[in-house]
């Protein structure tokens, strides 16, 4: 009944081979090249399928993730630059004037507008408060 138990047969198999030791190293390497035959070539072919579709992924990556790239926040940022410099609001009552997104802030605040999006109000703070 010994022979049959299969700690007994574990034990015999290890003993064979140099001690439990030596049969966990076989055992755990064994497993290990199995691993990387049965990845490698999964491997191979992702790396191919990459590289032929690199610019297809990155695109679809991009997309559903929501990935900005350095270049196209640096592109924004420039473009961001160019508009501030541009923007000038003069108050329909008193004339007072605020040039770029921060000054517009703070002198008339932005309003919400269903169909233009976000504006500057028309009248400073000032003026919509007397």
């Amino acid at each position: 009944m010994s022979k049959n138990w299969s700690y007994a047969g574990m034990s015999k198999a290890a003993k064979e081979v140099g001690g439990p030791e030596k049969y966990a190293r076989i055992l755990q390497k064994h497993g290990f090249q199995r691993g990387v035959a049965v990845m490698f070539p999964v491997c191979v072919l992702g790396c191919g399928i990459a590289y032929k579709k690199g610019a297809e992924i990155v695109d679809l990556f991009k997309e559903k993730f929501g990935i900005v790239t350095d270049s196209d926040a640096e592109y924004a940022k420039a473009r961001l630059e160019e508009i501030e410099e541009e923007l000038v609001v003069q108050c329909s009552n008193c004339g007072r004037t605020a040039y770029g997104i921060d000054e517009i802030n703070v002198i008339f605040g932005f309003d919400k507008n269903e169909s233009d999006g976000i504006e500057p109000n028309t009248k400073c703070k000032r003026c919509c408060t007397n």
